[in-house]
This record gives C-alpha cells, sequence and structure tokens, in this order.
C-alpha cells in the first residue's frame, strides 16, 4: 500500500473533524446534523478506528493532535450520528441506500471488468507518482487500473460499503489507493489537486444542482494540464424504465468547456442505429 507524505498524513489526519458537528478536510470545514466523530481505516491495522472529537462548535482550528497518530488509508467525510438507529427503508439515493445494495448484490454497474477506454489512457499516460481522484469510485474497479500504472489514487463514493472493499481489493494487490466516503458535490473539501479525474457512471446521476456544484469543484481540483476522464449515459428512452437520470451532450459541454479544452469523445452504441452513452476525455486549461 502506498504511503502518504508527512504533511499530507497531517492534513488528512488531524484535518478530520473539529467541534460538536462539524467536518472538516484540509482545514475547511462545514457544518452538519451528525455527531462529532471521526472515522478512519488504516490499512496498516486493518481495523477501522473510531475517535471522539471533543471542541468549539465550529472551530476553524487544527483538531485534536492525538488522531494524526495514524495513517488513514479511508476518510470517512459524511456527518454520523450515535443516537438513532439506521432507518429500516433510506431514501433513494442515501448512503445507507447505497451500502444496502452493494450488500444485496444489486449493482448491475459493477461489472468488474476495467472500460477499454480507461486502459487505453493508462497506456499512453502512464502515472509517475501522480494523485488521481475516482469520483464515485464504487469498488474501485476501474481506479485500481490507474494505481496499477503509477498513479497514487483516492476514490470517492457515498457507499461506506463501496469503498471498504475497494480498500480491501487496493490492498490485495498493494496499491496506493485511498479512500474516501464523501459526496461528488463536495470535492472542494479535498485538499489537493489531482493529475487525473475519473468518472465512470456517477456524474450522470446527479441533479442539476449538485450537477454544478461537481463542476465547481472539479474546476478547482483538476490541475492545470490535467486530464478528466469520463462515461456519462443519456437520458432513458422510457422514463419509467428506471437507472440513472442521464444527460444530454449538450447539456455535459455547457457546462465544461468554460475550463475544459476536448481533446476526444467517443460514442457508445445501445443499437447500430442508437447513441445511448459517451465516453468524454478532456484537460484542464
Amino acid at each position: 500500500m502506498g504511503v502518504l507524505s508527512g504533511d499530507e498524513q497531517a492534513t488528512l489526519a488531524s484535518g478530520l473533524v473539529c467541534g460538536q458537528g462539524v467536518i472538516q478536510i484540509g482545514f475547511q470545514s462545514i457544518g452538519t446534523n451528525g455527531g462529532s466523530m471521526a472515522t478512519v481505516y488504516n490499512a496498516s491495522r486493518g481495523k477501522t478506528i473510531r475517535r471522539q472529537i471533543r471542541g468549539n462548535a465550529g472551530a476553524s482550528r487544527r483538531c485534536n493532535p492525538t488522531i494524526s497518530r495514524f495513517v488513514p488509508d479511508f476518510v470517512r467525510m459524511m456527518p454520523m450520528s450515535t443516537d438513532s438507529p439506521p432507518a429500516p427503508s433510506p431514501a433513494t439515493g442515501t448512503p445507507a441506500w447505497w451500502d444496502g445494495r452493494y450488500r444485496a448484490g444489486d449493482t448491475p454497474w459493477n461489472q468488474g471488468t476495467v472500460a477499454p477506454e480507461v486502459l487505453a489512457f493508462v497506456a499512453a499516460h502512464p502515472g509517475r507518482d501522480d494523485w488521481a481522484l475516482d469520483i464515485g469510485c464504487g469498488t474501485g474497479t476501474h481506479s485500481r487500473a490507474l494505481a496499477r500504472a503509477g498513479y497514487r489514487v483516492i476514490g470517492i463514493d457515498l457507499s461506506f460499503t463501496a469503498v471498504e472493499r475497494a480498500l480491501q481489493a487496493g490492498r490485495s494487490e498493494r496499491l496506493a489507493w485511498y479512500g474516501i466516503q464523501g459526496s461528488a458535490t463536495d470535492l472542494l473539501l479535498l485538499w489537493r489537486q489531482f493529475a487525473v479525474v475519473l468518472d465512470v457512471g456517477c456524474f450522470h446521476s446527479l441533479n442539476v444542482e449538485q450537477r454544478t456544484h461537481y463542476a465547481q469543484g472539479l474546476a478547482r481540483r483538476l490541475a492545470p494540464g490535467g486530464f478528466y476522464l469520463l462515461y456519462t449515459a443519456r437520458p432513458p428512452m422510457d422514463p419509467d424504465a428506471g437507472g440513472p437520470a442521464g444527460i444530454e451532450p449538450a447539456q455535459v459541454e455547457a457546462l465544461f468547456t468554460p475550463f475544459l479544452r476536448l481533446k476526444d469523445r467517443q460514442h457508445g452504441w445501445h443499437r447500430p442505429d442508437e447513441v445511448r452513452s459517451d465516453w468524454w476525455w478532456w484537460q484542464r486549461h
């Protein structure tokens, strides 16, 4: 497993939680409704360590330094509450809902096969300890290909279960793969810029407001000259068919062309006469 540098460890480990109900990543704080609990997955110890943090509500200073003794491979950004049991039927799209689908094996998108477009990219652009971000990483199938090609990868997903499985798979190959349970709309909370950002099927499931937050975060976290690989499905022909909402190519271009340059785009064909998805390869101005 790869190891974060000392400064990165300090930022990630001591910048977790400050005060009552305030989560802090990279020393930027946001209020939450959850308890003041930090969850750090430590690969070298093979277990999840939880630490209760005490402090002033809304504190913007660095958190309790005792947590920085642990080298984290997993950070839980989602608000947590220890006072009430989980809802028996979690709302669609919530972290608990996604966890349930992964535990039940109801994950038709999770085929365990790396997309040819990702393999072609890493063959042309191997990493040299550059940092890569996988948004909506799931169990990490695609981003482990980046890690095998020399990138240090951070995967972010709403599902704790998915990220935990991705970490286990990364550890089994001794890859530099780190996990964050968090939202694709909170990219500004991450502490660094990335040479590569990958999204295979997350962006097209977001609503209009969430896409705007996502694009704002991407503009700040993709390094100048960095690459953005994106897979999007188009809206379903039958609105009652289920699955992601999808997005039209014109909507993708409107959001990203202000700060990205399109290098390539490939169509995905549902039938010989019907384009239903797109692979995008962008580069930061």
